[in-house]
C-alpha cells in the first residue's frame, strides 16, 4: 500500500473529556491565581466562531474557556517527526465536567512527513492509558519536552496529570477526575492532500488507525464509508468521515479555509456532543450504584435527567445548514454506539411504573 506522501497540510485535535470532584468556582480561583498555568479567554462575539452557533451553544462553549500560556514552549517528537502543540484550551461545562483540548502540528521538513506519519502520530497519542499488555512500549516514541516538563515514555496521560495536578489535586495530591470516556481521547484530525486517497486509507485516516494497522475486508470498509461519512461536498474534493472516538477531514486540492473552521467551529462541536453523553454516561453510572429502594436518590437522578433533556440535549447548535447536519450525523453515531439517552429513558419508565 503506498504511504501517499502527498500530504500538504493538517491539523490534529484531540479532546480528553473528565469529570471532577471539587466545586467549580474552587477550580476556577486556582485557574485564575498568578502563577497559574492558564489565562481566561474572552471571545470576540464578532468573529465567526462565536456567530456560528446559536445562544444555548455560546453559554456551553465560552462561558468558562481557559487556555494555557506558553503552549508553543512544548516541544513533541514522535520516532523522527516533531510536533508543536499550538494551542491546549480547559472547559468548564455544567455537571463539572470539563474538556481538555489539544491543537498540534507538525514541524518536520516536507520530505520528512508523509500519511503515515500522521496517521501514526494520531493512533499514538491520542491513548490515556494502556489497553493491552506491553502498550506502554509500544508508545515510548513519543516525547515531550518544554522548560518545566520532560516526557520520556511516551505516556501522553504523564502530561495530562502535569497540568491538572494544580487545579484538580487535594492536600493529598489526590485525583479529583476521572476520564469520562475509554482509554482514547477523542481525535480530529485534517489532512489536505494533492491527490485523492484509496478508500483503505480513508478508512484508516477516519479510524485513527496506524499505517501498520490491518484493515477488515472490502465489503466492511465499503459499509463503513456508506454509513459514516458525509455526503455534501465529496464531489468539490472534501470528505468527512466519523466515529463514537473520532472525526476526520479529508481535503483534495487547494481548501485551505477548512483548516480554520475545523479547528475552530467543528472542534466545538465535538465539545457539545462530548458533554452531552458525558453527562448521561454520569447519570447512568450513578443509577447503576442506587438501590432502587433509594427512592430519594432515583428521584434526584430522575430530575437531573429531565433538567439536562430540557436544558442540554439539543440538536440546534448552529443556524448553518453543513454544521447542523454534521452535529446530526456525528451525534447518531454516537447514540449508536452508546444507547445512553434510550437506556436511561427506559430505566426511568421502569423504575416509575
Amino acid at each position: 500500500m503506498s504511504d501517499n506522501s502527498n500530504l500538504k497540510q493538517h491539523i490534529s485535535l484531540f479532546i480528553y473529556p473528565f469529570h471532577f470532584t471539587i466545586p467549580d468556582k474552587h477550580v476556577i480561583e486556582k485557574l485564575m491565581l498568578s502563577d497559574s498555568l492558564w489565562k481566561q479567554l474572552e471571545v470576540d462575539q464578532n468573529t465567526s466562531e462565536y456567530l456560528y452557533f446559536v445562544p444555548s451553544a455560546k453559554d456551553l462553549l465560552f462561558k468558562n474557556r481557559f487556555e494555557l500560556k506558553n503552549p508553543s514552549e512544548f516541544k513533541i517528537k514522535y520516532k523522527t517527526c516533531l510536533y508543536q502543540i499550538n494551542s491546549i484550551y480547559l472547559n468548564l461545562m455544567p455537571n463539572n465536567i470539563a474538556m481538555l483540548s489539544f491543537d498540534i502540528k507538525n514541524i518536520a521538513e516536507k520530505d520528512e512527513y508523509n500519511l503515515n506519519s500522521l496517521l501514526d502520530f494520531n493512533e499514538s497519542f491520542r491513548y490515556v492509558s494502556d489497553i493491552y499488555k506491553d502498550h506502554s512500549a509500544s508508545r515510548n516514541g513519543l516525547t515531550i519536552e518544554s522548560s518545566f516538563f520532560n516526557l520520556q515514555n511516551g505516556l501522553t496521560e504523564n502530561l495530562i496529570d502535569f497540568l491538572f495536578k494544580p487545579i484538580f489535586s487535594n492536600e493529598k495530591d489526590e485525583k479529583q477526575y476521572k476520564r469520562l470516556f475509554d482509554e482514547r481521547m477523542i481525535s480530529l484530525s485534517m489532512a489536505s492532500l494533492d491527490e485523492k486517497l484509496s478508500d483503505e486509507l480513508s478508512y484508516k485516516f477516519f479510524n485513527v488507525d496506524s499505517s501498520n494497522m490491518q484493515l477488515p475486508d472490502d465489503e466492511y470498509i465499503k459499509k463503513y464509508l456508506e454509513e459514516n461519512t458525509y455526503k455534501r461536498w465529496r464531489d468539490k474534493g472534501v470528505f468527512y468521515g466519523f466515529t463514537h472516538y473520532g472525526f476526520g477531514c479529508i481535503s483534495f486540492g487547494d481548501n485551505k479555509w477548512l483548516l480554520e473552521v475545523f479547528r475552530r467551529q467543528y472542534s466545538d462541536l465535538a465539545i457539545i456532543i462530548c458533554f452531552q453523553y458525558g453527562v448521561l454516561k454520569l447519570i447512568n453510572e450513578q443509577l447503576l450504584l442506587t438501590n432502587t429502594r433509594n427512592t430519594n436518590k432515583i428521584d434526584e437522578l430522575n430530575e437531573l435527567f429531565k433538567d439536562f433533556i430540557k436544558d442540554y440535549w439539543f440538536d440546534l447548535i448552529t443556524n448553518q445548514d453543513q454544521g447542523r447536519e454534521i452535529f446530526l450525523l456525528w451525534k447518531s453515531i454516537f447514540e449508536k454506539e452508546y444507547h445512553l439517552w434510550e437506556i436511561i429513558n427506559g430505566k426511568f419508565e421502569i423504575l416509575y411504573k
